[in-house]
């Protein structure tokens, strides 16, 4: 800047006066870099403002996700020993290696079944899972499903399915994938013969509790489950699954006479399912139009008891010690840990009479001193108060450390008595000084939580339960890791859960680019995505500094979703990243290309798929 201030002035001085500023008087050319040094002041004061203004922005208009760092997900498999078994949301599975130690927790309350896929039929064939070597297959790679048999073997029969999870995921091409989940989600499910009752998610986003709706807790479940809507079906059929007499040869017989595509069954195959012994419930899913698929028996995989688990830890914490404030009657509690950071708050509770605590927002609490309740701040939507104690909390550790900054800076000038040193000596430690308070703003981050006791003081104990991350340090650990019950869970096999895949879209905290990007999405466009360059910030949200390039392409492809076929234009958005094959990124690729189907007012299909930047030599 102080450059460019200088020559602009030269050569306005030389267009106005007809001369040549370098041969100037002396004193011309000290006034010039007087003016250009007051220029680059003003300058940098203007900069410095606008920054401060866009981070206040940032900070009172962005949800509280943003101020905070995100864990990352996964999905997990275990074995029951007992009929059934129930694995809270709370409860702690430690994941160790020789480097570090991480805790996860299922996203959401998980009912595990002591049952497993035994069978699946499709228009071809009948695939045993359990016998690898003598599969009845059919002899083309490529086959046309438009009907799926499930058969569930169980050493006793199944009283209910109700809350219980199918887990779908096919390991081949990445657009027949596509093609199967999204007629999955669109399928009809009936169980021995009967209609059966299911739903596309974990959770049904329909019914909305303004309450908890701006938590970083409720966010993570939505995000975590719109991530994977069409991978999971949970079954919400309460009765129990109607009786079916016939046997296993009985149901995969009469299964392969109502497929046309099916062949003749071997001999080997009929004596096998003869003596196949056991309880068995069989799921008949009917797609809505037929699909192409390529080696169904390598790629498909259906299986019960997978869940969701993401980076977090419980934690508690009770009100002896805290600080009471005279002024405005609360208590403020904080919420730290030495190795974890804060994620969320589960919930605040009045440990004698066991009940939970109200919230509310920070000016009714303090209004209303007679009625118990409880408030905490991170910035964010839903701020209904200009009392901000992060902002008096941030100016009094700023004064503290603008004061041990200065004693700092002249211990460290020592006997150096030019002009030259003296200001190098300054700039450096206050660099220094900048970058540690930046890294401890990152490890040593605080919570506080308001408490109103209310006249009773006596009959209230407050204990809070609040989650923490590891945030960005949980990515990419290797698939079939071992995870360990924290306490060992009842009725759970504990040497046999595991990870399916490498947990993903851990995040520290996200970058001043990325909540800028945030705040013109929530200010300009509201979440949707209207044009190409929505498209790119969208992209770039969402992977960061990972994503070193965008194109976006029209192409035509065949339409699956309309029963007669045809072809339609479709819009290809493709990511340049530096690893094609990173998981993460795949799975980031994944979630982009669902927010573009569910938030685009276009009408266009969109297909993401990731372009590896070549390397030249």
């Amino acid at each position: 800047m102080l450059e460019w201030a200088v020559d602009n002035l030269y050569r306005r001085t030389s267009e106005e006066w007809s001369t040549d500023s370098v041969q100037a008087d002396p004193l011309v050319q000290l006034l010039i870099g007087a003016c250009a040094g007051e220029a680059q002041e003003v300058y940098e004061n203007i900069q410095n403002t606008e920054d401060r203004l866009l981070n206040r922005l940032l900070r009172y208009l962005l949800p509280e996700v943003f101020h905070l760092p995100h864990p990352a997900a996964a999905i997990a498999k275990a074995r029951p020993r007992t009929s059934s078994c129930w694995i809270g949301n709370t409860h702690t599975l430690l994941l160790r290696d020789s480097e570090k130690e991480l805790s996860f927790t299922p996203l959401f309350d998980t009912k595990l079944l002591n049952a497993q896929i035994r069978f699946i039929g499709t228009d071809s064939g009948v695939y045993d899972l359990e016998n690898t070597k003598d599969r009845y297959v059919t002899r083309n790679n490529i086959e046309s499903i438009s009907n799926l048999l499930v058969g569930i073997e169980s050493p006793e029969k199944l009283k209910s399915l109700d809350k219980t999870t199918l887990y779908v995921d096919w390991s081949g091409d990445e657009l027949e994938k596509r093609k199967l989940l999204s007629a999955l989600s669109n399928s009809t499910w009936t169980w021995n013969e009967l209609l059966l009752q299911r739903q596309n998610g974990l959770i049904d986003d329909s019914e909305v509790d303004w309450q908890t709706h701006f938590s970083p807790e409720k966010d993570l479940e939505r995000r975590i489950n719109k991530q994977f809507l069409r991978h999971f079906h949970l079954l919400t059929h309460q009765n129990a699954p109607p009786e079916l007499e016939a046997s296993v040869l009985d149901v995969l017989q009469d299964w392969l006479g109502q497929q046309k595509s099916a062949q003749n069954v071997a001999v080997q195959n009929i004596n096998q399912w003869k003596a196949v012994k056991g309880n068995f419930t069989w799921v008949k899913i009917k797609l809505p139009y037929p699909i192409l698929l390529k080696d169904v028996e390598k790629q498909l995989t259906i299986s019960l008891n997978h869940f969701i688990v993401v980076n977090r830890e419980k934690q508690e914490k009770d009100d002896n010690e805290t600080y009471f404030s005279r002024s405005i009657g609360l208590e403020a509690i904080a919420l730290t840990n030495e190795n974890k950071r804060f994620h969320s708050l589960k919930g605040v509770y009045n440990q004698i009479k066991n009940e939970p605590l109200p919230y509310k927002p920070l000016t009714q609490l303090v209004k209303e001193k007679d009625q118990v309740g409880y408030s905490y701040r991170y910035g964010g939507v839903g701020r209904l108060d200009n009392y901000n104690a992060w902002q008096r909390l941030d100016y009094i550790y700023s004064v503290f450390r603008k004061e041990q900054r200065i004693q700092s800076i002249f211990n460290h000038l020592g006997d150096k008595m030019s002009l030259d040193e003296i200001h190098e000596t300054i700039g450096s430690q206050i660099d220094r000084s900048k970058s540690t308070q930046a890294d401890e703003n990152i490890t040593q981050e605080s919570v506080y939580l308001f408490v109103n006791p209310g006249r009773n003081t006596s009959q209230i104990r407050v204990k809070i339960e609040y989650w923490t991350t590891d945030g960005e340090a949980a990515n990419g650990l290797k698939p079939n890791a071992s995870l360990i019950g924290n306490p060992p869970i009842a009725g759970l096999d504990q040497e046999h859960i595991q990870l399916v895949i490498s947990p993903y879209g851990g995040k520290d905290r996200y970058s001043e680019m990325e909540k800028i990007q945030a705040l013109q999405d929530k200010l300009n466009r509201r979440g949707r995505v209207i044009t190409a360059q929505d498209v790119k910030c969208l992209c770039y949200q969402k992977m960061g500094k990972a994503l070193k390039g965008i194109d976006l392409r029209s192409y035509f492809e065949t339409n699956k979703n309309t029963k007669n076929g045809g072809i339609q234009r479709a819009m290809e958005v493709i990511l340049k990243v530096d690893q094609s094959g990173d998981t993460n990124l795949q799975q980031l690729a994944n979630e982009i290309e669902l927010t573009l189907l569910d938030e685009s007012i276009g009408t266009l299909p969109y297909k993401v798929t990731l372009q590896q930047i070549k390397v030249e030599p």
